[in-house]
């Protein structure tokens, strides 16, 4: 099955940084994590490393699907 997915590059040395792909229906509603995708981790060796989540949902299974990059800053 066909899968959506997002790619992000975020950088190593930040650690009060936290990342979340978030995925729905709906651009207003966010109920379901993206997971990584095994083996699309990659480290760039300039100090960041590149990520690949995907939606757990197939793309022929749903009218509309998106996917998000949610980033806050941890306390």
């Amino acid at each position: 099955a066909d899968y959506l997915t997002l790619t992000f590059t975020r950088p190593n040395a930040v650690s009060d940084v936290e990342y979340a792909v978030e995925a729905g229906g709906d651009p207003g509603d966010w109920p379901d994590s993206a997971v990584p995708v095994d083996g699309l981790t990659t480290d760039n060796g300039d100090g960041t490393t590149t990520y690949t989540y995907r939606d757990l949902q197939p793309i022929e299974d749903s009218d509309r699907r998106f996917l998000r990059l949610s980033v806050e800053w941890s306390e």
